[in-house]
């Protein structure tokens, strides 16, 4: 049996995943609150109750009180008896806030004070609820073998009136810690699998709530539950045939008080209260491991790549048959090992576009607005850690198009809009990227707003005359905003400035398109992944470089003449049209007699493209990206450095913030 320790880090993980969609799913029901899909009802209820099933077995109380609250709203909602509307899915959601930061600081939620949520929910329970429903939810209902014999069980008679009229009642028996013994589930994965055949009424652990938190293997560790089911008692005996010791038929009996010769129950700890429905279901299969153990397979999957290349590089120098092929096999592996590891890394932007939608609809009530989130491209993935790194960006942006870019209602009306704004998020791989789209239907960026701000704030000169595509970026500048007035959403002019570092700080970029009276897009390019990536390594000088095989699209030559118009001109002429170009001989070393010979490198930039005199060419490269020193980090040509096979370091150029460095 796993010891306690082990069990409250499973209880955790298995909790916080529970919860992670049921803001969406509450939100959802919100919208359609006078015909509530009773799917969503069901995992909403299968979510809370299995945090209450863990918190249970741990001795969790005021985990356990909120979400027994949390589940009497659900119950009332499910049997049709309550509306899904604002203010319930206001408790609700706030419930669902305070058990994730009870989650978090698992040791100390005993401390936490949930009365505030406790009163919101019985405040609704009076208000809402018919006089016949309240006398339901308050009766007790008496639970009896088939022999008369009361059972340590009861339930409201809310909950019996409203059970499926084909399901029968049971008292089931187990021994966790034979459960354990035959290589089997943890408990948490037994209650999953309850709720996948009937629906769990009432439970306890019958131990003494001190031993709790002893090795488990040390007490004796019996789960009783009072379950319902469609499913006839051979069927339950097979699906539960390990650790179940007993299971008996049960009833209900009318109001009654326990009999005065009753034994007295030991100290238990509850569980208890409905959850979702018999439909034959099995919990999803599958393994949770551990990130910091993902990062430690991407860190070694890293290693490999430099080792491997180290191997290649002796072997050409060789030019051994045998040992050139044995390295091209270790090639071939090191790269599926890479693409395996990096997989595992790997989450759908989901899982960050989901968080949006609570945020949205708070702000749009707050602001007297109505604004819907709409998402598209939920299953493109992307690194973890990159995915983590882009909420606070997102979160400036969507406030942004909230305060600054949707008008009210009334606003919109009067313009021929609809009433309710949107705001859209869109995910789409392109190459080696990721690209976001967050964009409104808003009034749009005024671009002589942004002239008269820009000249207040010393970017351009009063007479100076700039396109409206070349002033929208400069709302991207530090302090700047358009806003008359200081709200407590934005207009501060530290949200679009954070947006841009932080992006670049991912080695991306930022865009961004306005028309007035339409709305405004912004466009995050964002790389798949920060731990290997695969690179043009190029030659300037006695130096080594790399770029990023996604910043770039082919190589070409550039020679005599063609070559020092170039350099004296910034452009070069490419497949019948006029580029920029930048000579990074000249940028990056300290060479003063600059090559003859210069090949270019064709990068992307935003819509267009840039070239970049390189001397040499040195070929494809996978590179573990390795994070600069402290005396380094403040030189943002550089993402980053890498080992390369020879054991020497090049450094990998931060394509974005070169152009914009070197290319005015």
């Amino acid at each position: 049996m796993m010891d306690m320790n082990e069990f409250t880090g499973e209880f955790v993980a298995e909790a916080k995943a529970n919860l992670s969609g049921i803001e969406g799913v509450l939100m959802d029901l919100e919208r359609s609150a006078d015909i509530p899909d009773p799917e969503l009802v069901n995992r909403a209820f299968r979510a809370v109750h299995s945090v209450k099933g863990g918190a249970g077995f741990l001795g969790l109380s005021r985990l356990i009180e909120l979400t027994h609250a949390m589940e009497s709203l659900l119950a009332l909602i499910r049997s049709r008896e309550l509306r899904p509307t604002p203010d319930v899915v206001d408790a609700l959601l706030t419930g669902i806030d305070l058990l994730n930061d009870m989650l978090d600081h698992i040791d100390d939620c005993g401390a936490y004070d949930i009365s505030d949520s406790l009163a919101t929910i019985q405040d609704i329970l009076a208000r809402d609820l018919s006089p016949d429903v309240k006398d339901d939810l308050s009766a007790s209902l008496s639970i009896v073998d088939e022999t008369g014999g009361r059972k340590s069980f009861q339930i409201d008679g809310f909950t019996r009136k409203n059970l499926p009229d084909n399901a029968a009642l049971y008292v089931l028996v187990f021994d966790l810690n034979a459960i354990a013994e035959s290589g089997g589930e943890t408990p948490i994965g037994l209650i999953e699998r309850l709720l996948a055949h009937g629906e769990i009424l009432d439970a306890r652990i019958d131990a003494p709530a001190d031993d709790l938190h002893r090795d488990l293997a040390d007490i004796p560790l019996i789960y009783e539950t009072l379950y319902a089911s469609a499913q006839p008692e051979t069927v339950l005996r097979e699906r539960f045939d390990v650790g179940l010791s007993r299971i008996v038929p049960v009833q209900t009996t009318s109001r009654l008080e326990a009999p005065p010769d009753a034994p007295a129950d030991r100290t238990t700890t509850r569980l208890a209260a409905p959850a979702g429905p018999a439909d034959g279901r099995e919990a999803a299969s599958g393994i949770r491991v551990a990130e910091e153990k993902i990062d430690a397979l991407v860190a070694l999957a890293g290693e490999f790549v430099t080792v491997e290349a180290a191997l290649m590089a002796e072997a050409k120098s060789q030019k051994t048959p045998r040992l050139l092929a044995i390295a091209e096999r270790v090639e071939r592996l090191s790269t599926d090992l890479r693409d395996v590891a990096l997989s595992v890394r790997m989450h759908p932007i989901r899982t960050i576009f989901g968080r949006f939608r609570r945020l949205v609809r708070d702000l749009s009530r707050q602001h007297g607005k109505e604004i819907a989130l709409t998402t598209e491209g939920g299953g493109v993935e992307l690194d973890r850690t990159v995915i983590e790194r882009l909420y606070d960006p997102l979160t400036h942006i969507i406030r942004n198009s909230v305060d600054h870019g949707i008008d009210p209602p009334e606003v919109r009306t009067a313009q021929g809009k609809p009433a309710h704004g949107t705001v859209a998020m869109r995910a789409r791989h392109v190459g080696g990227h990721v690209i976001i789209d967050v964009a409104d239907d808003g009034a749009g960026l005024d671009p002589e707003r942004i002239r008269r701000k820009a000249v207040e704030k010393g970017l351009m000169s009063p007479d100076e005359k700039i396109d409206e595509e070349a002033l929208l970026p400069m709302i991207f500048a530090p302090g700047f905003s358009t806003m008359e007035a200081v709200s407590d959403l934005s207009g501060r002019g530290v949200g679009m400035d954070v947006v841009k570092r932080r992006v670049e700080g991912l080695g991306g970029d930022v865009a961004i398109e306005s028309r007035q009276g339409r709305g405004t897009t912004i466009s995050l390019k964002i790389p798949m992944s920060m731990a290997i990536i695969d690179g043009l390594l190029i030659r300037l000088d006695e130096e080594r470089f790399l770029i990023p095989l996604s910043e770039a699209s082919e190589c070409v030559d550039l020679r005599g003449e063609d070559l020092v118009r170039a350099r004296r001109l910034g452009a070069m002429a490419h497949r019948g049209t006029l580029i920029p170009f930048i000579c990074l001989s000249q940028c990056l070393t300290a060479a003063t007699d600059l090559p003859g010979d210069t090949y270019v490198v064709i990068v992307h930039k935003g819509d267009g493209v840039v070239g970049l005199g390189v001397q040499k060419v040195e070929g494809f490269q996978q590179a573990v990206i390795k994070p600069l020193g402290k005396a380094y980090r403040d030189i943002k040509t550089f993402s980053g450095s890498t080992i390369l096979g020879d054991g020497s370091v090049a450094l990998i150029l931060d394509v974005h913030h070169l152009i914009e460095t070197y290319g005015k």
